[in-house]
């Protein structure tokens, strides 16, 4: 369904990956960069949605999760720094934009 979605050369795009309940909302992680990336489909091809901004953390995107609604995203970062430690990782909960 739509076209392949590609990352960043070396990035592990796609590492982790989490779809909505009715198909329309993705999210893909890359751990290498620490990036998270939220597409929109628009019946046709996935589209990079601008929002949110996910805050970086080293391993980001390690592993995602989508609700079934497609509004509440969980991305997790391996080695994220938190109050407890370096690299004691962190999960980041977030509200995803209404369709």
């Amino acid at each position: 369904v739509g076209q392949d979605l590609d990352g960043p050369p070396g990035a592990g795009f796609g590492t982790s990956v989490a779809i909505s309940g009715d198909g329309m909302r993705l999210l893909a992680g890359a751990p290498y960069p620490s990036i998270v990336r939220l597409y929109l489909f628009d019946g046709t091809e996935w589209q990079l949605s601008e929002t949110p901004q996910f805050i970086n953390a080293r391993r980001n995107g390690n592993s995602v999760a989508i609700s079934a609604d497609g509004l509440v995203g969980a991305v997790g970062a391996e080695y994220g720094d938190t109050s407890a430690g370096n690299a004691a990782g962190i999960v980041r909960v977030y509200a995803l934009p209404e369709p």
